[in-house]
């Protein structure tokens, strides 16, 4: 065992994925910093609303993180055709899944926003922002799926730099959409949405590109409509339902904070949004050694 070259290895990739990571964490604090400058009601609405996308990432990272498991292996073998289906697997589970989260947030957002909270000035602007960024659940599932295909197939650096310009986009389209810059009008929370959305087609259209382009296993689609191997199926369910079960036992905890907060009352809400953006950005390093080692 070359336990230097591992580390190198494991080195490599931490960088990357951290970094994005710490982008990634940039964008709550983009719509913390300028829905502030609006109102705190905006602020607070926002941070309850942007749950959904928390609990839905609970779901797609289970998903992803079993494909990292299972592809780095085959990868390694240099079985491309397993990896391929493995790909297919986690993406045709996230993009389910992601279309359950946004059909939910498009059709019944209020119902939602009073399970996080009672107070009536946060609801009727939180409805309103999941309305419009329903769109992005199932868009996060396609982009996510083929960033673990990148990393996984030895290009972790491709991914960060994709990732970073869509959170760049989603930062500076924040700007014009919440304040109306030039013939924009200003839209104030569903700006902050429609930047998402907008920012997450970018990132798939860019992700998809570069997957066809290396031919990165994956990019034949048309097998989302093929049976999968069933060994595969059975091995691919044994390690992502235990990153699934440890996903949801954490991320029900931590929402359930979000929901005490949420009936104290609009102060409680912003100031823990706020401490939430700062313990993400701290936390970006320990992601993205979880990460790594996943894949190596």
């Amino acid at each position: 065992m070359n336990t230097n070259n591992d580390y190198k290895k494991l080195l490599k990739i931490v960088g990357p994925i951290s970094f994005q990571y710490l982008m990634a964490s940039l964008v709550s604090a983009s719509d913390a910093f300028m829905l502030g400058f609006l109102e705190q009601d905006a602020m607070s609405a926002v941070s309850l609303a942007t749950q959904m996308a928390f609990v839905y990432s609970l779901f797609f990272g289970a998903f992803v993180s079993g494909f990292n498991v299972m592809g780095a292996q085959y990868w390694g073998k240099n079985d491309i055709k397993s990896v391929e289906k493995i790909v297919i697997m986690a993406l045709r589970y996230s993009v389910m899944v992601g279309l359950l989260f946004s059909f939910v947030s498009l059709i019944f957002p209020e119902q939602v926003m009073y399970f996080f909270t009672d107070d009536v000035t946060l609801v009727k602007p939180g409805a309103d922002y999941l309305r419009v960024v329903a769109a992005s659940y199932f868009l996060t599932g396609i982009s996510q799926v083929y960033f673990g295909a990148l990393k996984v197939c030895d290009r972790p650096l491709l991914s960060s730099v994709i990732g970073s310009l869509a959170v760049v986009v989603n930062i500076l389209l924040n700007w014009i959409f919440i304040f109306g810059i030039g013939p924009v009008p200003r839209m104030g929370i569903k700006g902050a949405a429609l930047a998402t959305v907008c920012a997450r087609i970018f990132e798939v259209v860019l992700v998809i590109y570069f997957i066809f382009r290396y031919k990165v296993p994956g990019y034949d689609m048309r097998a989302l409509f093929k049976r999968n191997d069933k060994i595969l199926i059975r091995d691919y369910r044994k390690y992502t339902v235990p990153f699934l079960i440890n996903q949801l036992g954490w991320g029900c905890g931590v929402t359930m904070y979000s929901v005490i907060l949420g009936h104290l009352g609009n102060d409680a809400v912003a100031a823990n949004s706020i401490a939430s953006i700062v313990r993400s950005m701290v936390a970006s390093f320990c992601w993205g050694v979880a990460a790594a080692v996943g894949i190596t």
